[in-house]
């Protein structure tokens, strides 16, 4: 008679007994008072789901945390989702991804996950110093660089693509004593619509 043993680490046989949770969204993040988000998520265990709303100035933010038990073990996961009052300015940074001699450029493309369609730009300004020119969804508009607001793009969503571009000032050089800034800071007043973009 012959036997054949196995060494199996315990980890494995264990690894069944652990709740986890494999999937978990909750969207849009930012949206308007009034709004709705979906939350979907996959669980191994029994999933139990707690909202906590946090008050602010400019926005709300509230924590939806996902809880999965099993045999008395937990496993967590946890998003946020801010509601923006309309009427508040709202900052907007762009990281810098591309730099050229005499000027610097970003662009990013904002989901429509993450912000709700409902959101829409009033106007837009800067306080950077420098003229920064802003395109987005087909508008191109000259911020000026001392927080002069432009109503430019009025009624648009913000999702979509941003492209930014500044000129370097003088005495800044790329790779130098004095080089340009490595982001763009746009304040945004916020308005909450509904319907499509303006084109």
């Amino acid at each position: 008679m012959r036997y054949l043993w196995l060494v199996v680490p315990i980890p494995l046989l264990l690894g069944g007994c652990k709740p986890s949770i494999s999937t978990f969204s909750v969207t849009p993040r930012r949206i308007c008072p009034g709004d709705t988000i979906s939350v979907r998520f996959k669980t191994s265990g029994q999933p139990r789901l707690t909202v906590v709303s946090h008050g602010g100035d400019t926005e709300d933010t509230t924590t939806y945390t996902l809880i999965a038990e099993k045999r008395k073990k937990l496993a967590f996961a946890r998003q946020d989702v801010i509601r923006v009052r309309p009427g508040r300015p709202r900052d907007l940074l762009f990281m810098v991804t591309a730099a050229r001699n005499d000027s610097v450029h970003a662009l990013k493309t904002l989901s429509g996950a993450a912000w709700e369609s409902s959101l829409r730009l009033n106007t837009l300004s800067s306080t950077t110093g420098r003229p920064i020119r802003v395109r987005h969804t087909g508008r191109e508009a000259i911020l000026g660089g001392d927080g002069t607001p432009s109503p430019a793009f009025t009624g648009l969503a913000f999702a979509g693509e941003w492209e930014l571009a500044a000129a370097l000032l003088p005495g800044e050089s790329i790779g130098g004593a004095t080089p340009p800034p490595d982001r763009f800071r746009l304040s945004a007043m916020v308005a909450c619509e509904a319907g499509a973009p303006t084109p």
